[in-house]
């Protein structure tokens, strides 16, 4: 889920604060795929995947920007079918990489504490039109609840992501184990609960199915692992890292 899709000749590209940007078509599926409840219209499809385009690319803006900031080099930014990716050359040190986890959702509870603030204190929603008003709703709402739900610590979100450099700060040999199983436990639980609520008629199915499947790669990423083919793309002790956070006793050698 966090490899970087091929070019194709759909691509959208562009440079934004000197990042290149890469929209994969895939993307545009996303967007339609979280967008279609009820029967929308095609003013309503299109003021959610904008939405949603503006909160995913601002997400992964803060993620290169604050890489960009501990000195990562090479970072460019790709919109794909699982949401987005920040890619950067790595070396960065383990709280920086953390820093860097949280910098994505931080920027759009940043984006959100703009759009509250100025519905209260700058200009009046209720004089908006009705299109404008859902728009503001959409964008308060992926930025403030997407935002939360990628904090949880299953793996490849963001919280999962923070969870696994914990997990091997404090257990070097076999904290990417502890992690992944942590991961798979959470997943449980919140497939678990967002299958009540769907039951409930809260929301729709998509997320139970989003984080069975997250719990359903975890688990098979922990195989991979016990059967020694799970490589350093997941966080495992790779060349990027730092000769103390790759071995203990690199010391000795």
């Amino acid at each position: 889920m966090l490899l970087e899709p091929p070019a194709t000749r759909a691509d959208i590209q562009w440079r934004m604060l000197g990042f290149p940007v890469r929209v994969s078509p895939w993307f545009w599926l996303l967007c339609l795929f979280t967008g279609w409840r009820g029967n929308p219209t095609l003013d309503q499809l299109m003021i959610w995947s904008a939405c949603v385009f503006v909160a995913i690319l601002v997400h992964e803006l803060g993620h290169a920007l604050v890489a960009r900031g501990f000195g990562a080099k090479g970072g460019r930014i790709v919109l794909y079918g699982f949401g987005g990716l920040a890619i950067n050359g790595g070396g960065l040190k383990r709280w920086q990489r953390i820093v860097e986890c949280l910098a994505g959702p931080g920027a759009g509870f940043l984006l959100f504490g703009v759009l509250w603030l100025s519905t209260r204190f700058l200009f009046d929603p209720a004089v908006m039109s009705p299109l404008a008003q859902e728009a503001l709703f959409h964008m308060e709402w992926v930025c403030l609840w997407w935002g939360l739900v990628n904090l949880l610590p299953v793996y490849p979100l963001d919280g999962g992501q923070v969870a696994q450099e914990l997990f091997l700060w404090r257990r070097p040999y076999d904290g990417l184990a502890l992690a992944l199983k942590f991961s798979i436990g959470v997943a449980v639980v919140v497939t678990a609960g967002f299958c009540y609520l769907w039951y409930a008629g809260v929301t729709t199915g998509l997320p139970a199915f989003l984080f069975g499947i997250l719990g359903l790669n975890n688990y098979f990423m922990l195989r991979a692992l016990r059967m020694g083919g799970l490589g350093a793309e997941i966080g495992g002790y790779d060349a990027r890292r730092e000769a103390w956070e790759r071995d203990p006793d690199w010391w000795k050698a």
